[in-house]
C-alpha cells in the first residue's frame, strides 16, 4: 500500500473536519471517500 500526504488550506480542512463530525467518520475516511468519488467521476470522461 502506498502512503500519500495531503496539505489543505484552512477552509478545506474545516470542511473535512465538519464532514467527519457530521457523519461520525475520521478525517482519513472522509478524504478516502472524497478521492474515490473524484476518481469515479473521472471514469466517465474518457
Amino acid at each position: 500500500m502506498q502512503e500519500y500526504t495531503l496539505l489543505c488550506e484552512d477552509g478545506l480542512a474545516r470542511d473535512i473536519d465538519r464532514l467527519a463530525r457530521e457523519y461520525g467518520l475520521t478525517q482519513e475516511a472522509v478524504l478516502r471517500q472524497l478521492v474515490s468519488a473524484g476518481l469515479d467521476s473521472l471514469d466517465g470522461l474518457d
